[in-house]
């Protein structure tokens, strides 16, 4: 799965992608990954198993100190 952000949004630049498991504030699972930039882009991706496809959350973090979070739900096809 291959998943975009802006390099900034409101002014407020790009920091980071997250994915979580289950639940944000109590996620069973969650991990850091890894970006690179194409264009006016940031880009990340990960594959997995059938077997563990369950509710998955992307996290976009976007700026210092008191930035924020855009948070969207992964469906898998």
């Amino acid at each position: 799965m291959l998943i975009s952000a802006p390099k900034a949004l409101n002014s407020e630049p790009f920091q980071g992608f997250h994915l979580v498991a289950d639940s944000f504030n109590e996620p069973t699972f969650a991990a850091a990954l890894e970006s690179f930039e194409e264009g006016s882009e940031f880009k990340t991706w990960f594959d997995i198993d059938a077997g563990l496809v369950r509710k998955h959350l992307i996290v976009v973090t976007l700026g210092e100190d008191c930035g924020f979070d855009v948070t969207k739900e992964v469906f898998y096809q």
